[in-house]
């Protein structure tokens, strides 16, 4: 996928706020766990480096809960010992998942709602799914 940023940060050629589709191979190798429909649309803000700091560490911890949880059930630890684990790590996630779409909404969504129009319906339309995503819980 082509960045508006060069390799070394600075923006490219390209105008601000300028719309990028990706190439259908990229999109492939870098968003295989994306649902079906989810947008191509990438737009030039990188992540807030607070953010992305605070997710990474968030995201470390996440795969050392994770581990520990495993490790659990290994042993066959008692029932609710796990179940508590399990919860903490779903905290964990709405953690993680609250800075993503702090970031997001600062980033992509301001740039997309200043494009109007489609990128602003695009928006839209990919909040709505995430939300939908989140509360569709089986």
């Amino acid at each position: 996928m082509r960045s508006l940023y060069s390799a070394s940060g600075q923006p490219d050629d390209v105008g601000h706020g300028a719309e990028v589709v990706a190439h259908d191979s990229d999109v492939a190798d870098r968003r295989k766990s994306t649902p079906p429909g989810y947008s191509k649309l990438r737009y030039s803000k990188p992540m807030i480096d607070d953010i992305k700091r605070r997710a990474l560490h968030r995201a470390r911890i996440l795969q050392g809960q994770m581990r520990g949880l495993e490790k659990m059930i290994e042993n066959e630890d008692y029932c609710i010992d796990i179940l508590t684990q399990s919860l903490s790590i779903q905290k964990s996630l709405g953690s993680l998942n609250k800075l993503l779409v702090d970031n997001h909404l600062q980033t992509h969504v301001t740039e997309m709602f200043e494009a109007g129009g489609e990128a602003r319906e695009t928006a839209i339309a990919e909040l709505l799914k995430v939300f939908e995503l989140n509360n569709n819980r089986g």
